[in-house]
């Protein structure tokens, strides 16, 4: 069922407003219709419900599994009809999806011997297509028509043209792919590489530039340059040499809003990379300048719009501007497009909202008309434990615990020292965990001083010069693992502890 939700997200994200096709066009409601309706509305989300409600049977039923054909067959043609005058796509997507529908036309006119349709409607999407480097388009057609101009037109002309673009291009593709397997083969060496190996990936990263750059001297291609850079950036990051990142970043930039017709997506990936080494290094005038200078590569609503604000909202909270924290987290969740954001994404801004309230009920900033922050429809909201949300998972146990130690609901924080104590020896053991996993130990010695905050700051003080070795701009660890820095959230656990010790 997941194939077929994905494909009626799609449709329906982008509503089919104007399909312009002759023919006959039935008005007649049927049973696809109506599946389609009731996966809109949320009715049927399982394939055991949908077969329930149509035939009252098992998703076996020879009759469901031929709706559901009918309905992903139904869909697919549809996907054909979406709206790319939508705010979300941008010169270059609208672009893309046109070039493709109306090469599949050209193909389909060709296959039917349409010649007289189809060969002038591929040299127009060839014009299109070598404005926006669409390689695998520019290939195929100028590789037809060179066919065409040879043994159906029979202009030598025209031939030659074609021939000479198929090679040119062909060069320029073969540039492409080799550079999408270098940058391809970085990231698997790094992902793959144990702590002790990342030498060999750092070496064969480097030796993948260098086989790169007389193509990026020769071809000044979108995708050639974008994996260029990126390899480029893996070696800065993974050595934490964040001159060379900055460096990187700012050539990525340059090169990339010269390239007017490609200004938004790449831009916007080494803009975003840029201002994470500023949020390191919670350099906020560097950070805050960038974030409004982002925006402009980033449609209103679109994933790297919100993506934006999710830096800039990490840049306040890490640099104790918690009052922009607060408002841009509003201006994020009150936004029109903020139910249509990934349940994954929309559940990080959850978390963020959390810490925002731990904040005010500190008095470390004031939230008018705030409600009391409900812990237990919290977690409800975003249960933890999901292996791929190990990252998600570290921020949402930490604050599950300040609020019980700040409510001094001390049985409540106690009960959770089992599974804690579980987390840590279960996920928290590699070096990209180091400052999550010396901070959660300071909390579970929070829980065995009593919560008497001078014992806590005796039986702590190991953990946290251990904290200080592995300061944040060095940790290898994901950006959104602390939502506030480690050192920052301790001095508000010592505030909110009590001076005199707890009696059980």
């Amino acid at each position: 069922m997941k194939d077929i939700l994905e494909l009626v997200d799609i449709v329906d994200k982008h509503k089919v407003k104007h399909i312009e096709v002759l023919g006959n066009l039935s008005p007649r409601k049927t049973s696809v219709h109506e599946f389609y309706d009731k996966l809109i509305d949320g009715s049927l989300s399982n394939d055991e419900a949908a077969a329930a409600y149509f035939y009252q049977s098992t998703p076996n039923d020879r009759r469901y599994k031929e709706l559901k054909k009918r309905l992903v067959e139904r869909l697919h043609n549809t996907v054909l009809f979406i709206d790319i005058q939508h705010a979300e796509f941008d010169e270059v997507a609208k672009a893309y999806y046109t070039c493709w529908k109306e090469y599949a036309s050209a193909k389909i006119l060709a296959g039917r011997t349409a010649l007289l349709n189809a060969y002038p409607l591929m040299e127009k999407v060839l014009k299109q297509s070598i404005r926006y480097e669409f390689m695998e388009l520019i290939l195929d057609i100028s590789r037809q028509l060179r066919l065409h101009y040879s043994s159906h037109k029979y202009n030598a002309k025209k031939f030659e043209y074609y021939n000479q673009l198929y090679h040119e291009y062909k060069a320029r593709y073969e540039a492409d792919a080799t550079a999408e397997e270098l940058y391809g083969s970085t990231l698997i060496d790094f992902y793959n590489s144990k702590t002790g190996d990342l030498d060999k990936g750092y070496i064969k990263a480097k030796n993948n530039i260098e086989i790169l750059k007389p193509l990026v001297a020769e071809y000044d291609s979108y995708k050639l340059n974008l994996c260029y850079y990126l390899i480029q950036l893996i070696v800065a990051t993974s050595t934490n040499n964040m001159s060379l990142g900055i460096e990187v970043c700012e050539k990525a930039i340059s090169f990339f809003e010269a390239k007017s017709k490609f200004p938004s997506k790449a831009t916007g990936i080494f803009s975003r990379q840029l201002f994470l080494i500023y949020w390191q290094n919670r350099n906020f005038k560097k950070g805050e300048a960038l974030f409004h200078k982002s925006l402009k590569y980033s449609i209103e609503g679109s994933i790297g719009w919100f993506s934006s604000y999710d830096l800039y909202f990490l840049l306040c909270m890490h640099t104790k501007q918690y009052r922009k924290a607060y408002d841009t987290a509003k201006f994020v969740i009150d936004h029109r497009r903020f139910n249509s954001l990934p349940e994954d994404d929309a559940e990080k801004w959850r978390v963020y909202q959390a810490y925002l309230s731990y904040l005010h009920e500190m008095g470390k900033i004031e939230i008018e008309g705030h409600e009391k922050f409900r812990l237990a429809k919290f977690l409800n909201q975003v249960p933890i434990y999901a292996v791929q949300k190990r990252t998600r998972n570290v921020p949402i146990l930490i604050i599950q615990i300040l609020f019980l130690f700040l409510r001094k609901q001390y049985h409540g924080a106690i009960d959770r020292i089992d599974s804690i104590n579980m987390y840590c020896s279960r996920y928290l053991r590699k070096d990209d965990s180091f400052r999550s996993n010396c901070f959660i130990k300071m909390l579970i010695k929070t829980m065995e001083s009593d919560f008497h905050q001078a014992r806590v700051i005796r039986r702590t003080a190991e953990l946290r010069k251990k904290l200080d070795t592995v300061p944040l701009e060095v940790a290898k660890q994901v950006y959104e693992t602390e939502i506030i820095p480690y050192e920052d959230l301790w001095e508000l656990v010592l505030e909110s502890l009590e001076k005199k010790i707890w009696k059980k």
